[in-house]
């Protein structure tokens, strides 16, 4: 990724009205940024979590980062080991429609914001006062309510990433 940058010579304004023709290139380096949007926005959730809230200790922050980065960095990992080595190559360069194009971001961000909605509401909605009692009810505490959403995610990923990597592949 040393050198690369979206508006290099990878992308190509062609069409009138302003409608911007990205490169697959393109189009993967700007994907992969939401996901590194993404897994900042997880960080930042669960530490301002720990923060505001009272009922979720410091001390839960940790095991709770590594928990949310199982959702992110399977994705991130694929896309830099399978995406990248391509980059630069006659079949990257070619220019994709602008549906495809759509569909693609419109597949990853969809996904990406159903997770963060569910962590929101882990980290910042859902109830963590229990009062005086010695045990929480099972599957209540902010632990195993991330757990759930990491879960959750992982099952519904393969679902929501294989658009994009359809769409993105460079083979014709």
């Amino acid at each position: 990724m040393a050198g690369y940058s979206p508006t290099s010579s990878t992308s190509l304004t062609v069409l009138p009205g302003a409608i911007r023709i990205m490169t697959i290139d393109a189009l993967r380096f700007r994907i992969f940024l939401y996901w590194i949007g993404f897994a900042v926005l997880t960080f930042i959730f669960i530490i301002l979590a720990s923060l505001v809230r009272a009922s979720i200790g410091s001390h839960q922050v940790m095991e709770n980062l590594y928990t949310v980065a199982t959702i992110w960095l399977p994705p991130l990992s694929s896309f830099s080991a399978f995406w990248f080595p391509e980059q630069g190559t006659k079949s990257a360069k070619r220019p994709l429609n602008r549906n495809q194009q759509l569909a693609a971001q419109i597949f990853t961000l969809a996904y990406v914001s159903f997770v963060l909605l569910l962590l929101a509401q882990c980290c910042f909605i859902q109830s963590y006062d229990f009062g005086d009692a010695l045990e929480l009810p099972p599957g209540r505490s902010f632990e195993e309510q991330i757990t759930f959403t990491s879960k959750l995610s992982l099952l519904v990923s393969p679902i929501a990433l294989a658009p994009t990597i359809y769409l993105t592949r460079t083979t014709s």
